[in-house]
């Protein structure tokens, strides 16, 4: 999972659901070891990554949380020590 100021390893691109709701805490969701399989806050907009992860979608300014959608889940892009997934 991508952390500002950690060097990432070499991964591998995968197509994959977006998803982009409203600035999200820990407390507003239903955890199961790392993925996240409810997500009580507003669903702002959803898109597909292409085969190379890449996506792109228009926002209004606003804070937000990104999630990707595995098979059993969802999993976020990253989680702040505060409780709050990163921007």
């Amino acid at each position: 999972m991508p952390v500002p100021g950690r060097k990432m390893g070499n991964g591998i691109a995968v197509s994959r659901n977006v998803y982009v709701y409203e600035l999200t805490t820990t407390a507003q969701t239903v955890q199961q070891a790392t993925f996240f399989t409810v997500i009580k806050t507003k669903l702002i907009a959803k898109t597909q990554s292409d085969a190379n992860g890449n996506y792109s979608m228009s926002l209004p300014p606003g804070d937000y949380t990104v999630f990707l959608e595995q098979k059993i889940a969802c999993m976020p892009i990253a989680l702040t020590g505060k409780g709050i997934f990163a921007r």
